[in-house]
């Protein structure tokens, strides 16, 4: 049985896969509303207050969005391929996942930008390498508000699941804190089975309505394998074993993989930690947001012996 859609009324609280093709929605109230897989073909959103809306899976195509204010909206997975975003405000508005046309791109990076100028705590620097049975993982301590280095000896990497997985975070540090909660008990639920344990976090870090708001990244090694952790629910796993986030992760990640392949070149042996922290301290003569003090550890899987927090540059404190 075919089942049909009937026009939604917009005075109705409930819209959830309701059918507002052509409605105007101008100067419209739905601050907070759940519009999950609605469909706003063609609709006018002229004027409209949006301001933490959910539009999971929602579709815009052609939909006018006009001036709309779209603060803390949530857009997981909406399809918004032809809609027109024209002075729409995307203040803070969690775009993951959605199908983006070029119009909208724009305006969301004009929003990063304008919020870099008015002031954005920025850490930090990651890098892992795991090589021969052997894993570094190290980070840097600067934390960056704006043009203004806050701090300078701030702890990123963390040792989990019994000493076997060493993880490093990018990005807010209670964000970062609050996922290292979440990774380390499924790390220990699974018995330490970093893949698993990865996926599972990515998983419920991409649909938890809470948890897809937080703002950070997670690298995290044994001495076997190498995962970046992302809030879009991605899992990746480079080819190299080489893991770079943060804000110098690009220079990091270029810096290690240039020394790792002169090394092969040569068919010298190269130990793991240096590496580490000679691509770490490379990047920050580049990135402005990654610091001289670079804190690495390292793991090894014959005796499962970790080692560290080593520092480098100046002595950091310890935790």
């Amino acid at each position: 049985m075919t089942h049909t859609r009937e026009p939604a009324n917009p005075a109705d609280p409930k819209f959830a896969d309701a059918d507002f093709a052509d409605v105007g929605f101008t100067d419209a109230h739905l601050a907070g509303a759940d519009l999950a897989e609605a469909d706003f073909t063609v609709a006018d959103f002229a004027g409209a207050d949006l301001a933490e809306a959910d539009f999971t899976a929602a579709d815009f195509a052609r939909a006018d969005l006009a001036e709309a204010d779209f603060t803390d909206a949530d857009f997981a997975r909406a399809d918004l391929t032809e809609a027109d975003f024209t002075d729409a405000g995307l203040a803070r508005g969690d775009l993951a996942g959605a199908d983006l046309p070029d119009s909208v791109t724009r305006v969301a990076q004009g929003n990063h930008r304008a919020a870099s100028r008015h002031g954005r705590i920025r850490s930090t620097t990651i890098l892992g390498l795991v090589q021969g049975g052997r894993a570094a993982l190290g980070g840097d301590g600067q934390v960056t508000f704006g043009s203004t280095i806050l701090k300078t000896t701030a702890h990123k990497t963390r040792l989990l699941a019994g000493g076997t997985v060493l993880a490093g975070f990018a990005g807010s540090a209670a964000d970062g804190l609050q996922l290292f909660e979440k990774f380390e008990l499924r790390l220990e639920s699974l018995h330490g089975n970093l893949r698993r344990a990865a996926v599972d976090l990515a998983r419920e870090w991409r649909t938890d309505r809470v948890l897809r708001r937080l703002d950070a990244q997670i690298a995290a090694v044994n001495s076997e394998l190498a995962l970046i952790i992302s809030g879009n629910g991605d899992v990746v796993e480079p080819d190299d074993g080489i893991v770079a986030i943060g804000s110098g992760g690009p220079y990091a990640l270029a810096a290690c993989r240039a020394l790792t392949r002169q090394a092969d070149r040569s068919g010298l042996p190269f130990d793991v930690r240096e590496v580490v922290e000679e691509a770490l301290r490379i990047a920050a003569e580049i990135c402005i947001y990654t610091g001289s003090v670079i804190e690495v550890r390292t793991l090894e899987a014959s005796t499962g012996r970790v080692t560290g927090p080593a520092s480098t540059g100046r002595t950091a404190e310890r935790s």
